[in-house]
């Protein structure tokens, strides 16, 4: 009987390939035909004008495809979409109760395949450098709105926004106020009264975008720009999806409409290619009327490691596509550059030679705030109002140049000065001589202390990662416990602060940097706190002063203030430093979602530990010191979580399966719990796992990529990858962290693990090679690598590590004859899994070293009887 059946169903799917082929041939034979016979059939007839778009676009490229399977997908997307009425349902909640269970369950389907779309365009830091843009003084900024711009056709902003097209331009010197103004503009009403106008009766869209060179590589590449505004604009109307995304569209609207998961796209990341024909689609698609309103600020800030030889390519593209495009225009702000001329913008305003008045304003205002100015006011008003004049001219422009002239006015009005006795000569120079002269009036401890606070900045920048638990920038307590001696911290015990101790330390380096050496760092005051508020975000004031930092020569005079002493100081170290100390003093009871709250701890200092590992830090007695007691001290605080309040280990409530009967279990489980390592502990939901897997902290270290930790707990003692229960070490490395950055593990680590005593086909659940393919598979297969950082070039780059670790496994004898199994169920060949999951993402050259080595592999395999040689140990 079960033979009959798998004839059967041999038979069935022999049919069903059969009827299919001859389907394909049929509509690749007729498709010019098919096109005009659905164009004028009653069905496309009856559709609103987006479905009616949506289906022009799928049949062209229903037309231009070569693919007998991607033809016939076409075609079924086409004959399915105009069976239902899209718009009656999305746009009439009351006609739901006229409409049939399939004609709901289509919509259903749409949605989906719409959100997917959004959720793989959208990035984490997708409004980040927006919101943190501070908003502009009492001042309204509405002369930006008036002003003639000198255009023959334009006599003004508004008037642009109301009938003009193309580019408007809006360029600045440095520290003009460029980003503030576009803001400004963005959220004015009258922004948005003028576009209406210009809109009439067409649906108007509005997308905005704030490049920024200091936030993640998205933030500043071409990429993260197309991706926002195609995720802007589609979040207002998400059924221009298939209009732009017709080929992915499509591909999601088959795989879903035959029951396959939406995370599963089946295509791959997204390239400047395809994202800019996207962008083409929707700016110049005519079926739909829009108008479409984009301002993007800062395209002088376009600085990404794999795009900035791309940028007058970039600048072209902009210029030729708006100009095209009689529905949209565009208002951009730079500093001015000579590629922008490429732009052809229809007007233009010079920002720095029309904020006199703005930057005066700003001036009074600040000063206005200081009791010793208003007091000298009083005296002497002549005068007082002639140094806000002298600022207002002397910034040029330059609203930072303001700033440091008020800062160092009430620096020495505090010292019992008079603020026209103030050195003006700061308003004349460029920025990175305002700096150099700021510096050069420090006394040394002063120095000393700053250099520290900016090398510990500094650094800081290179440990931002995109997870979803990582900081973007240190807190004011974080850098407050950063500064000092390393010693101290590991000597000291673990004792908890009150607020008054955290206040204190807070308050002392704050007033450090905003009042004896102001103009380089400030920190966001919270409205309503008293004193500095230790979760407060530190900024730079200005993007010059990273800029300034950077330079060889301030970097000599930072390592120079430093050298006096007493202790070694190390800026990574001091990162590592500042979260061992927090640990230590964490307030009792801990605060909201203590375990979280420890986790998020403990991560920022292993990843401040990553790049201390990976310089000649590493060899410091202090790093390993370091590591030791945040260990320590994690620990100390597991067994506290487990214990309640009259310090006994918090009992259980055991529930029989029909809740008869209900037992406590005496603290059996806590004390239990309270034995395992910390890291087994489930601090993070994403990061549960079974008790006996038996983290340890070597394991947990393997994860953050501490080589040169690693190697030296291993050579310490060669055994112990094979004394470790539970999880072998070498899986650990194999199967990234879902909370940590995936590119922390390389192909050294494996090595590593490899030359002591690892072996990719030793079996815990699965083999350890295994748990590598299934994890590459969900990442990036079924997540489409979004988990990564959702930028295409780190992706890349994690695939091409990724490729270069399975090179290694595969050396090492990894068995390729395993079935795999993935997460939802499916059964694959480990050589598919290899090379189906990085075929997208890997860079060419390095995909077909894989692939040629798979191939060798199975060669081989055959040569020696068909069964791939296994390394054993």
């Amino acid at each position: 009987m079960a033979n009959q059946v798998e004839v059967l169903q041999t038979l069935t799917s022999s049919l069903r390939e059969i009827q299919d082929r001859i389907v394909k041939n049929q509509i690749s034979a007729q498709r010019e035909s098919l096109g005009d016979t659905i164009k004028s059939s009653p069905d496309f007839q009856r559709l609103e004008p987006h479905e009616k778009a949506s289906v022009l676009a799928l049949l062209k490229r229903f037309r231009d495809s070569h693919d007998d399977e991607e033809l016939l997908r076409y075609y079924k997307a086409v004959m399915r979409f105009i069976t239902g009425s899209r718009a009656s349902v999305l746009e009439e909640p009351q006609v739901l109760l006229a409409v049939t269970g399939s004609q709901i369950a289509e919509v259903d389907l749409w949605r989906g395949v719409d959100d997917t779309i959004l959720g793989l365009l959208q990035y984490r830091v997708i409004s980040d450098r927006r919101d943190m843009i501070a908003d502009p003084y009492s001042s309204s900024c509405e002369w930006a709105f008036q002003y003639p711009t000198g255009h023959e056709t334009h006599a003004s902003l508004s008037e642009w926004l109301t009938c003009g097209s193309g580019i408007f331009l809006l360029l600045g010197n440095e520290a003009s106020g460029k980003s503030t103004i576009m803001k400004y503009i963005l959220r004015h009403e009258r922004t948005r009264q003028c576009l209406k106008q210009w809109a009439g009766t067409d649906k108007l869209l509005t997308a905005p975008f704030f490049f920024w060179c200091h936030g993640t590589e998205l933030e500043r590449a071409e990429e993260g720009l197309l991706r926002s505004l195609l995720y802007s604009v589609l979040l207002q109307d998400t059924r221009l999806a298939p209009i732009i995304f017709p080929s992915e569209w499509t591909t999601l609207y088959s795989s879903m409409s035959s029951g396959n998961d939406s995370s599963d796209p089946g295509f791959g990341p997204w390239k400047i290619e395809g994202l800019r024909r996207a962008f083409q689609q929707l700016i110049r698609q005519d079926q739909i009327p829009l108008k479409l309103f984009f301002l993007i600020d800062g395209i002088d800030e376009y600085d990404s490691v794999s795009d900035i030889e791309r940028f007058p390519d970039f600048i072209k593209f902009l210029s030729v596509e708006l100009a095209a495009s009689k529905n949209t225009k565009a208002l951009l702000s730079s500093r001015p550059l000579e590629d922008l001329k490429q732009l052809k913008a229809e007007a233009s305003l010079i920002l720095h030679q029309l904020n006199h008045n703005d930057i005066e304003l700003y001036a009074r205002e600040a000063l206005e705030r200081d009791e010793n100015y208003r007091a000298i006011r009083e005296l002497n008003p002549e005068r007082s109002e002639e140094v806000l004049r002298y600022i207002a001219r002397g910034s040029d422009g330059s609203f930072l140049r303001a700033k440091l002239a008020v800062q160092i006015i009430t620096q020495k009005l505090e010292a019992g000065g008079e603020p026209w006795e103030t050195e003006y000569n700061l308003l004349g120079p460029a920025s990175q001589e305002w700096y150099r002269v700021i510096w050069s009036t420090l006394d040394r401890f002063t120095k000393s202390y700053a250099s520290q606070i900016l090398q510990i900045l500094l650094v800081g920048t290179d440990q931002r990662y995109g997870g979803p638990n990582f900081k973007d920038s240190m807190t004011l307590i974080d850098l407050a416990l950063a500064v000092g001696d390393p010693n101290t911290t590991i000597e000291a015990s673990i004792r908890p602060w009150n607020l008054g101790q955290f206040q204190i330390k807070c308050d002392q380096i704050a007033s450090s940097f905003t009042k004896k050496w102001p103009g380089f760092i400030n920190v966001d005051q919270t409205a309503g706190h008293k004193g500095w508020n230790a979760a407060s975000r530190i900024q730079y004031c200005h993007r010059s002063v990273p800029e300034f930092l950077a330079q060889e020569e301030t970097r000599r005079l930072l390592l120079d203030a430093t050298k006096g002493l007493e202790y070694d100081f190390t800026p990574r170290i001091a990162h590592l430093k500042s979260v061992v100390q927090h640990l230590k003093v964490l307030p009792s009871p801990l605060p909201k979602e203590p375990a979280r709250c420890l986790w998020n701890l403990a991560t920022q200092g292993l990843l401040a530990a990553k790049q201390i590992d990976q310089s000649d830090e590493a060899k410091k007695e202090t790093y390993t010191r370091l590591l030791s007691e945040l260990d320590r001290t994690m620990e100390h605080h597991h067994i506290a979580l487990q214990r309640g309040p009259d310090g006994k280990f918090l009992e259980s409530r055991l529930q029989d399966p029909h809740g008869l009967v209900a037992l406590r279990d005496r603290g059996l489980d806590a004390r239990r719990v309270a034995k395992m390592h910390w890291s087994n502990f489930h601090f993070d939901p994403k990061c549960s796992h079974d008790r006996f897997w038996n983290d340890s902290f070597l394991s947990l270290t393997i994860q953050f990529g501490l080589n040169n930790y690693v190697k030296k707990a291993l050579d310490q003692g060669s055994k112990i990858s094979q004394r470790k229960r539970g999880r072998p070490l070498l899986s650990y490395a194999l199967c990234p962290l879902p909370v940590a950055p995936y590119g922390l593990i390389t192909q050294a680590m494996v090595e590593i693990l490899l030359e002591h005593g690892g072996s990719p086909n030793q079996k815990f659940v699965n083999t350890c090679c295994e748990d590598a393919l299934i994890w590459q598979w969900e990442t990036f297969v079924d997540d489409n690598a979004r988990s990564i950082t959702g930028a295409w070039a780190e992706s890349q780059r994690v695939a091409d590590a990724r490729a270069e670790v399975i090179l290694l496994l595969i050396e090492k004898g990894a068995d390729l004859s395993a079935e795999i199994k993935t997460a939802r169920g499916q059964s694959l060949p480990a050589r598919r899994v290899i090379l189906d999951s990085l075929r997208a993402w890997a860079s060419p050259d390095v995909y077909n070293a894989l692939k040629e080595s798979v191939e060798k592999a199975e060669n081989s395999s055959r040569k020696k009887g068909g069964t791939i040689w296994r390394l054993r140990k």
